[in-house]
């Protein structure tokens, strides 16, 4: 039976999150008479284990909600209410900490046209590719998570873990050749990279959300927190496409 992992949230968000990554997702969410609620073959055989059930759905939901942060900066992660159900049986797990979720949920469709040909279906949502890459690689996975817990007093310190793990999975070591590989991809430029090196590090442009107490900024290019989830959310998707299965 399908276990029903229901979660909790801005309904607003909820319907993003369930549209960003489609039906065909791993894990999926979608709504019914009662709410929203995450999917996932991995919980399938564990609703007699509340604890292990709840802790891959929070695994899961930490990815989802990086892909409702990638797909809108605005984006607040949903959590896991603790309920659980198969269609005729209902769990409740209470656990000290919550997880952060998003998806959104879209039908794949062929389309015929009036003259009766078949047109191609529509292209995959963004985050159902970023999905797709992060079962199947572990840094993705990271960068994902990262960029879903970017908020509050730690926006800036989570958004410069994710561009980290981007930025070595798009050029390696050290940072500064990696730098160079990653504004040649055309994703960015160095001036967006200073910028977000400037926020994100100098209390002088971002004060006490900044990641240092000293230093001072390369040069004059500052971002918004807002700007740099975008940056980041745009890099991780490039990156992620290019290696979906």
């Amino acid at each position: 039976m399908t276990i029903k992992a229901r979660l909790s949230g801005d309904d607003f968000d909820l319907q993003t999150l369930a549209r960003a990554l489609g039906s065909d997702t791993e894990p999926t969410v979608a709504q019914d008479e009662v709410g929203f609620y995450l999917t996932s073959p991995a919980l399938d055989s564990l609703f007699a284990d509340g604890g292990k059930m709840y802790e891959i759905a929070s695994r899961l939901l930490t990815r989802a909600n990086g892909i409702g942060r990638l797909s809108d900066s605005s984006f607040r992660p949903a959590q896991l209410s603790g309920d659980f159900n198969d269609g005729s049986r209902s769990h409740r797990v209470v656990q000290a900490g919550v997880a952060e979720a998003r998806f959104h949920l879209t039908a794949t469709a062929t389309v015929v046209s009036s003259s009766g040909s078949t047109q191609a279906p529509p292209a995959k949502p963004k985050g159902q590719k970023v999905a797709e890459s992060a079962a199947a690689n572990k840094d993705v996975d990271e960068a994902l998570s990262w960029l879903a817990k970017a908020q509050g007093e730690s926006v800036w310190f989570h958004l410069n873990k994710s561009y980290e793990v981007i930025r070595e999975g798009v050029g390696g070591v050290p940072p500064a050749v990696a730098t160079q590989k990653l504004v040649a991809t055309g994703w960015t430029t160095q001036a967006e990279i200073d910028a977000f090196a400037n926020s994100a590090n100098t209390q002088s442009v971002s004060g006490e959300l900044a990641r240092h107490a000293r230093g001072r900024p390369k040069n004059s290019n500052t971002m918004t927190s807002t700007e740099g989830i975008e940056l980041i959310g745009r890099l991780l998707a490039a990156w992620a496409a290019t290696l979906a299965p």
